[in-house]
């Protein structure tokens, strides 16, 4: 079941209404009352395993919360993203009734603080990909409740994330060994010292890296100087020989120009199979996938 863009709901509309083996509802940008959102999460009961409420209104914190608890237990996608109504203590009394939750989206839910990302790490075990991106509250505090807890952790996003910091980064990717996808960047610049530190402990990266740089500077991110309209072949050599398994390199930017002298410089020196591409610097992602 999908619901996506309506103007509102209404909980008529679904009074009475059981679908037993409802698993995945889409709420993506729907106008609805705390009366609605319980009326059609209930239509799945138990059996619902996915709920994107993408950029949803009309709800409450409270609304959310108790339309959710009857249905939590089996709950493996959870999208918040965007949600003015959502708040740590959203998130805090949540996340201990999901012991099966593997994907959560909190991208730009910027009134989250490091305790959402402490409760997330302490409740759900089964974690396996974080979207975080676009929220300066996050520290290097909650990157260490990830690396040590999220054991299983696959992709995470924390790009756009001012708060945290090249070391919380490394942290992450020294403990959580089966990251195979990675965001940074954004809103804080990584010095180039800060850069090769992290692109040495890529190595077990396995599908992307994506670095988003704001500004074309010297010491940005990717760009590394102002050769080659922005980008150094020492930049793009180190991401090359670093992650020896990656398959995607994403270098963002928020310049509409075409670095088409990049190309020139890494054809020769690519592996089969590695993709290096340049991206805008807003950041997509595939939790409805």
């Amino acid at each position: 079941m999908s619901i996506e863009h309506c103007r509102s709901l209404k909980p008529s509309q679904f009074k009475a209404v059981q679908c037993p083996d409802l698993r995945v509802i889409s709420l993506v940008k729907t106008e609805c009352n705390d009366a609605s959102l319980a009326a059609v999460i209930l239509m799945a009961a138990s059996a619902l395993e996915k709920l994107v409420c993408n950029e949803s209104f009309g709800f409450s914190s409270a609304g959310l919360i108790n339309a959710l608890y009857p249905v939590a237990k089996n709950l493996r996608v959870l999208g918040l993203g965007g949600l003015l109504a959502v708040s740590d203590d959203t998130i805090v009394s949540l996340v201990p009734h999901c012991p099966q939750l593997e994907v959560i989206d909190l991208a730009d839910c910027e009134q989250l603080t490091n305790v959402s990302i402490i409760a997330i790490c302490t409740s759900c075990e089964r974690i396996e990909r974080l979207y975080l991106h676009h929220n300066n509250n996050y520290t290097d505090e909650a990157l260490s409740y990830i690396s040590h807890r999220c054991i299983k952790l696959i992709a995470l996003h924390v790009s756009h994330c001012s708060g945290v910091t090249y070391l919380g980064v490394c942290n992450v990717l020294d403990h959580c060994r089966k990251l195979d996808t990675l965001y940074i960047g954004g809103r804080r610049l990584l010095l180039t010292e800060e850069l090769m530190v992290i692109v040495s402990k890529c190595a077990h990266l396995t599908y992307k890296l994506s670095i988003s740089t704001p500004y074309l500077l010297d010491e940005v991110v990717i760009a590394i100087g102002h050769c080659c309209n922005g980008y150094s072949e020492r930049g793009v050599m180190e991401l090359v020989r670093g992650c020896i398994k990656l398959q995607n390199i994403v270098i963002s930017e928020n310049s509409k120009r075409v670095v088409t002298p990049l190309a020139g410089l890494i054809w020769e020196h690519l592996r089969p199979g590695l993709e290096i591409s340049v991206e805008p610097c807003e950041l997509g992602y595939d939790i409805l996938s």
